[in-house]
């Protein structure tokens, strides 16, 4: 299948292509593809007004014509299911051009979901991922395999070593949704990217928590201590050490 996809889990493949097909009256298919973008030159032009009138305002050109551009698109759908059902997934719309031109815009539309605190015993997302290749043959072997982590040029390629070895190997070009892109992030991958997700859980936002762990906050709900500590040395003498630490006490 081509075109890029979407791949959902609970351990169950789902390949969910971002390319689909409108049917015309003539019964020929008609493909979409996914971000396409659409020239102003190809948009009919408003009959230029006669000398004698008023010119008219450019911001209301300006409303009409995104108006009209939307009205080029069907409604959004239903969003699917959840990638997940905890520590945070992702979920789409699609919506479809109803034009016979190309549509200016994205048909597919991404939102987190199932942001709770997976149970203790889960296990790894990607841990789990890695695993769920134990039964295939790698160079006429079986292995055990474990994830590797932050790999700072492809942190959404499902790369693994073999237990008990150095061999490291890309088992898949993307890892499953919701996937964390790091471990010490909320950012996710979503379609093999890493997008970044703020402590709202929401995609692309810039919300990061403050000193007392609150998101968004400003630092007034927790209080600022800072001591000093006494050390005693063997010898039964004690030397005083000043040390810069900060403890926030909500």
């Amino acid at each position: 299948m081509s075109g890029s996809c979407l791949w959902t889990t609970s351990l169950v493949l789902l390949a969910v292509c971002a390319k689909i097909a409108v049917w015309a009256n003539n019964g020929d298919a008609v493909f979409i593809r996914e971000f396409t973008l659409i020239r102003r030159d190809h948009l009919a032009e408003e009959p230029l007004h006669d000398g004698g009138q008023k010119p008219e305002d450019p911001s209301s050109r300006t409303a009409r014509s995104e108006e009209d551009r939307d009205t080029l698109w069907d409604a959004w759908g239903s969003w699917s299911e959840c990638s997940r059902t905890c520590g945070g997934g992702a979920s789409y719309s699609l919506r479809r051009c109803l034009s016979s031109k190309t549509c200016e815009g994205q048909n597919i539309k991404y939102r987190t979901c199932s942001n709770v605190d997976c149970p203790s015993d889960a296990g790894d997302f990607r841990a789990q991922q890695c695993s769920a290749h134990a039964d295939e043959q790698y160079q006429d072997q079986y292995h055990e395999w474990l994830p590797v982590y932050n790999d700072p040029d492809n942190p959404c390629a499902l790369k693994c070593k073999a237990k008990g070895s150095g061999l490291v190997v890309e088992l898949a070009p993307k890892v499953l949704d919701g996937t964390r892109c790091y471990t010490e992030s909320l950012d996710m991958c979503i379609s093999g990217i890493c997008q970044i997700v703020g402590c709202d859980h929401e995609l692309g936002s810039t919300a990061t928590e403050d000193n007392c762990g609150v998101c968004n906050g400003d630092g007034s709900s927790c209080r600022l201590v800072r001591g000093h500590y006494k050390s005693q040395h063997s010898s039964g003498k004690s030397k005083e050490l000043l040390l810069f630490f900060t403890i926030f006490i909500k």
